[in-house]
């Protein structure tokens, strides 16, 4: 099992639900939206869903075609 430090330093290069609704400048229900139609795709961790930096980018890829 990890130690909670180590989980800490997994999860520091993903964004939060929130965080990555911002960087997309869509709202929480439409990132939700996206993710359950497979536009962008989310990893996760526990109860918690995250979204690396490639998730968003390749996001912002779809949504501009």
């Amino acid at each position: 099992l990890l130690s909670r430090r180590q989980r800490q330093m997994c999860i520091r290069d993903r964004y939060k639900r929130k965080d990555t609704a911002i960087r997309l400048q869509i709202s929480l229900p439409t990132l939700d939206a996206w993710t359950k139609a497979g536009i962008i795709n989310g990893r996760r961790i526990g109860t918690r869903i995250y979204y690396t930096e490639k998730d968003i980018d390749d996001a912002l890829k779809k949504a501009c075609k």
